[in-house]
């Protein structure tokens, strides 16, 4: 067979031409005139935790977190033939089932976003139960998963107090999601209460579909722990009343609290702060027992006197010396006006005029 030189050699200089023309490109693309990314190629979701419940001292929940979804939509993420083909589907199923708008304001809504390529969207602030999650889950397009048919729920925490306002200022509150509580055992306990947010890599396919990436660790979320109080549910309930009643019977009186303790231990069975509102009501808006700390003052003297009476020493009708004056140190006589009636006074009425 007849080789013909001078076409080889042109073809291996073709050949070479190519590969310089390569090398040279790379060389460009590498180090010279480098293109900048169009869009992100990975991300980060974030897993959220669940937050610690608040227990009473029998193990009755005063406080625990509910978890509610908020339905969102990445309406890129369908092929062309299935959403095409369920997208009326879902409009009507979305419009029956929330009872808000026509099928036709969300296909237009859905379409829309595809078009504009938006890769998150919102369709209203609704949120789920699990319940309602599972049933939302099950539209067409949404049921093929947040892959297949671009369905994500968020979820969100709602905090439920189950006894209402009963100690509400005592365990306190979650101004919003995001913030930091610092009100009452909510703010106090908030590092064990709340917990740790995990963290899921995604990347970003060809087909512009964001998908787990398995070359980074996933962070799995870790859910608050629970805390249980010395309250008593019957003691608070009891308490809350009884301040109640003296409140509602008089006019003098704006606010007043109460502590109930376990003597041998110390422990808080009960705290209520009650304070009149200006429709005539009573709420729990400031803890009277924390923030306004002072001298016991007179209010000792009922501790005391208990003491005495539970060791035997004295009883309510043990007559007491009346003492009308007496001195501190070098000081002035302090003269106690009210005794000036009496040579001899009782326990009980002593304590009724102290």
């Amino acid at each position: 067979m007849r080789v013909n030189i001078n076409k080889v050699g042109a073809a291996y200089l073709l050949f070479i031409i190519i590969a310089l023309v390569v090398i040279f490109r790379i060389i460009d693309l590498q180090f010279i005139h480098i293109p900048e990314p169009t869009r992100k190629i990975t991300r980060n979701d974030k897993l959220e935790c669940t937050r610690g419940s608040i227990l009473a001292s029998d193990g009755r929940y005063l406080a625990f977190s509910i978890p509610e979804y908020r339905l969102t939509i990445d309406p890129c993420q369908a092929v062309d033939s299935v959403y095409t083909k369920e997208i009326d589907s879902l409009a009507i199923c979305r419009s029956e089932y929330y009872g808000d708008y026509k099928p036709s304001y969300y296909k237009g809504l859905i379409d829309s976003g595809r078009k504009s390529g938006k890769q998150y969207l919102r369709i209203n602030r609704k949120l789920l139960t699990y319940q309602e999650k599972q049933k939302v889950a099950s539209f067409p397009l949404l049921r093929r998963g947040r892959f297949g048919g671009g369905c994500l729920f968020e979820k969100v925490d709602h905090r439920n107090y189950p006894y209402g306002r009963l100690g509400y200022r005592t365990l306190g509150y979650i101004k919003h999601q995001d913030s930091i509580p610092v009100i009452g055992l909510e703010g106090s306990c908030d590092s064990i209460l709340r917990g740790t947010h995990g963290m899921q890599p995604l990347r970003l396919t060809e087909g512009g579909n964001w998908i787990p990436d398995h070359d980074k660790e996933t962070i799995f979320p870790v859910d608050g722990l629970d805390i249980q109080t010395t309250i008593d549910i019957d003691f608070q309930d009891l308490a809350q009343n009884a301040l109640q009643r003296i409140l509602e019977k008089t006019t003098e009186l704006h606010a007043g609290t109460v502590i109930l303790m376990e003597v041998a231990t110390g422990e808080v069975k009960a705290m209520v702060n009650l304070e009149k509102t200006k429709h005539g009501g009573f709420d729990e808006t400031y803890n009277y027992a924390i923030g306004r700390r002072g001298e016991p003052g007179s209010v000792f003297k009922g501790a005391t006197l208990t003491m005495l009476i539970d060791k035997g020493l004295v009883t309510l009708d043990t007559e007491m010396p009346a003492v009308v004056s007496w001195q501190y140190g070098k000081g002035k006589p302090f003269v106690d006006t009210y005794l000036r009636n009496y040579s001899t006074i009782s326990v009980k009425r002593g304590y009724e005029i102290s």
